[in-house]
């Protein structure tokens, strides 16, 4: 069975960032929060790092020929979300807006502690998906979507769940494999969240020791070079000794 390592477990910053990234994880995400069936290939990632030198986790863009009539999309996989959090999130949803010229819809994912009362005071419940917490900002037209391990309470009676509490529960439980989902690791989101996992894993390993040995092989070969080097001063050189006890 596989199990992902503890460092990388669901709701770390790169697994969150990889299972995000994927383009079947982005369709079901799409289609749920925009609503239509006919959003699925539709979208694609989008900037990330702003002019302030900041760093949203994901952003996804409609393809070039639908950005005026569909909304970009942040999302955010929050450990804590505070009041902190929220001024930055805000600053991320401007940025996406200044740079596609729409206001973004916006969901996050929250991770670890709590929703603190000061907050959790001013959210309500979607009464569509009641998994998800409203957060009406400011001037801007679409409420912030929240996902805690508070707000799918509800949901986790259930066998199956809608594919956005799905995709939420698998960062919010943070079980470093499928077993660990108890029942719910029968819901054939968590079985595709699970499987996209061991493959990005995967390939990032291979990745990692791709360049491990890319790095030995330079390594290798300057040390064959500076050994060359070496013999041909020694041979210039009349007092060889010397040499060897100044390398030392």
């Amino acid at each position: 069975m596989f199990s992902l390592p503890l460092s990388d477990r669901p709701g770390s910053d790169l697994i969150s960032k990889l299972i995000l990234q994927d383009q079947r994880i982005m369709n079901i995400i799409t289609k749920e929060l925009i609503g239509k069936p006919y959003c699925e290939n539709l979208y694609q990632l989008g900037q990330t790092e702003w002019s302030d030198s900041s760093k949203s986790d994901v952003v996804y863009v409609p393809l070039r020929q639908y950005q005026k009539s569909l909304p970009p999309i942040l999302i955010e996989v929050q450990h804590g979300i505070d009041n902190s959090f929220l001024t930055r999130l805000m600053k991320y949803a401007i940025s996406v807006y200044e740079v596609y010229g729409q206001e973004p819809l916006v969901f996050v994912i929250g991770v670890g502690r709590p929703v603190p009362h000061t907050i959790k005071d001013l959210l309500t419940e979607d009464e569509e998906r009641p998994y998800l917490w409203p957060l009406k900002v400011g001037f801007w037209k679409t409420p912030f979507l929240i996902a805690t391990t508070e707000s799918l309470a509800k949901q986790l009676e259930k066998n199956l769940l809608p594919p956005l509490a799905a995709i939420a529960l698998f960062f919010t439980a943070q079980k470093r494999c499928l077993l660990g989902m108890g029942k719910h690791r029968h819901d054939p989101n968590i079985i595709l969240l699970y499987r996209i996992a061991k493959e990005k894993m995967q390939k990032e390993i291979k990745t990692e020791a791709d360049k491990r040995d890319i790095i030995s092989t330079i390594c290798k070969q300057t040390e064959n070079q500076v050994s060359k080097i070496l013999d041909i001063l020694k041979k210039e050189i009349i007092f060889p000794d010397e040499l060897d006890d100044a390398i030392r």
